[in-house]
C-alpha cells in the first residue's frame, strides 16, 4: 500500500539546517556495523515530500523503530500519515480521491525479513470482525520511505565513495538511480530493479549526510528530480536517526490477530509494485 501511495503523487522540498561542528573522519560503514546486534536498535522520524513543477502535492510523516540483528536490520516498525494538496486531489479520479479518503490517517507497518503486517488507516475497511493485522510477504524491513537508506551498509559506503566533498562531520554527492538500485534493496522496492525511466533515462539522486561524532549516521536527507513533459517530479527525503544503541524490541503481532493478505477480497491491498521512475 506505501508503493501505492507512492505512485499517485510525486514531489520533493529543501530544508535549511544549521551549520554542523567538524568531527574527526570516522568510518560511518565500520561504526554501522559495530552496532549490529540482536535486541539493539534505533529511533527513526522521516518526512517525504512530493511535488510537482514546484508545487506540493503530498507529505507523508514517519516514526518509528528500527531493530538490528548480527547481520543487519532484522526488523521495523513504522507508522506513517499522509497529507495531500487540495491541488492533487481535485485532480484525481472520484474513485481515487475516496479511496485515499477513506485511508486517511495512520497506518502502522511491522516488518520483518519474511512478512510485513499491516494495521490502520489502508487496511482498516477491509479487515474481518476481531482482526486488526493484514499479513503480506515482505520486501524486507525497510525504514520507511527514505530515497537513500543509512542502515544498508553497501549503500552507505557507495554514497560515502561516491561524495562530492565531506566538511567535518557533513557528507554531500550524488549518485546515479540506477547505481542506487544496483546496491539500495530498498531503493528498488519503491522503483523497481533498474532505476530507469520508461525511456531507460537515468535520474540524479543528491545526498547530504550528517554524521555524529563516533561517525553514526544521524540525518540523510535526499532529493531525486525527473522531468515528465513539461514538468519537474522531485522526491524528498529527509530521516532522522537517534538512540544509537538502545534496546529495541519489534514483536510481530499474534496469529489470532492477523488475516493473510489472500484471504481478503480482490483489491483489497492493491499494490502496482515497484514504481518505475517516470520518464
Amino acid at each position: 500500500m506505501k508503493r501505492l501511495v507512492v505512485a499517485a503523487i510525486v514531489g520533493a522540498a529543501v530544508l535549511l539546517v544549521p551549520a554542523a561542528p567538524a568531527v574527526a573522519k570516522a568510518d560511518p560503514v565500520k561504526a554501522l556495523k559495530a552496532r549490529f546486534a540482536t535486541g539493539k536498535g534505533v529511533k527513526v522520524s522521516n518526512l517525504l515530500k512530493i511535488s510537482a513543477g514546484g508545487q506540493a502535492l503530498a507529505t507523508m510523516r514517519e516514526v518509528g523503530l528500527v531493530g538490528f540483528g548480527r547481520s543487519g536490520v532484522a526488523a521495523t516498525d513504522i507508522r506513517d500519515k499522509a497529507q495531500y494538496s487540495k491541488v492533487f486531489l481535485d485532480a484525481l479520479p472520484e474513485a481515487d480521491r475516496e479511496k485515499l479518503r477513506k485511508a486517511a490517517g495512520v497506518t502502522r507497518m511491522i516488518s520483518t525479513l519474511q512478512y510485513s503486517y499491516i494495521s490502520g488507516a489502508r487496511v482498516r475497511e477491509y479487515l474481518p470482525p476481531g482482526k486488526t493485522w493484514v499479513r503480506k510477504f515482505s520486501a524486507g524491513a525497510f525504514p520507511g520511505s527514505l530515497l537513500v537508506n543509512p542502515f544498508e551498509p553497501r549503500t552507505l559506503d557507495e554514497i560515502i565513495d561516491r561524495a562530492s566533498s565531506r566538511q567535518g562531520s557533513v557528507i554531500k554527492g550524488r549518485i546515479s538511480s540506477v547505481k542506487l538500485a544496483r546496491v539500495s534493496p530498498s531503493f528498488r522496492s519503491i522503483f523497481g530493479e533498474g532505476g530507469k525511466t520508461r525511456e531507460g533515462a537515468t535520474a540524479k539522486v543528491n545526498y547530504t549526510v550528517w554524521l555524529d561524532a563516533r561517525g553514526q549516521v544521524k540525518r540523510v536527507y535526499a532529493t531525486m528530480t525527473v522531468s515528465v513533459a513539461d514538468t519537474s517530479l522531485t522526491y524528498a527525503s529527509d530521516g532522522r536517526v537517534s538512540g544509537w544503541g538502545g534496546k529495541v524490541v519489534i514483536s510481530e503481532p499474534p496469529a489470532s490477530s492477523s488475516v493473510d493478505e489472500g484471504q481478503l477480497g480482490d483489491g483489497a491491498l492493491d499494490d502496482p509494485g515497484p514504481v518505475q521512475i517516470p520518464g
